[in-house]
C-alpha cells in the first residue's frame, strides 16, 4: 500500500523551538524554577516534578496554556509561509527578469 506524501513547507517542520502543546509551554515556562528548587535533579526528574505540577492545575489553566501554545505555533506557521511566498515571489521575478518566466514560456509553446 503506497502512503501519499503530505508536501510539507521546510519552514514548517517542528523542531522550530516552539512548544506544540499546553504542557510544553507550562514546562518551559517552569522549567528553570523547578530546577532551582530541586538542585542536582536529572532532567527526567524534572519532567516528572513539572507533569506532577500540571496534572495539579485545574482545566480552566490547562485550557489557556494550551490556546497559548497553539497561538504561538499558528504565528511562526504565518510568519514561515508568509516568508516562504516571499521567497518564491522574488524567485518568480526574477525568472521574469531574465525571461524565463515559465507562464511566459508555457503561452509561446
Amino acid at each position: 500500500k503506497k502512503e501519499k506524501e503530505k508536501e510539507e513547507d521546510p519552514g514548517l517542520k517542528r523542531g522550530h523551538g516552539l512548544p506544540r502543546n499546553g504542557f510544553e509551554l507550562f514546562c518551559s515556562m517552569n522549567k528553570t524554577k523547578v530546577e532551582d528548587a530541586n538542585r542536582g535533579c536529572t532532567p527526567t526528574q524534572a519532567i516528572i516534578v513539572m507533569k506532577e505540577m500540571w496534572d495539579m492545575l485545574d482545566d480552566e489553566k490547562h485550557s489557556k496554556y494550551e490556546k497559548k501554545a497553539k497561538k504561538q505555533l499558528e504565528e511562526v506557521e504565518e510568519t514561515a509561509r508568509a516568508a516562504a511566498q516571499a521567497e518564491q515571489d522574488k524567485e518568480k521575478e526574477k525568472r521574469s527578469a531574465n525571461g524565463k518566466d515559465s507562464d511566459s514560456e508555457a503561452e509561446s509553446g
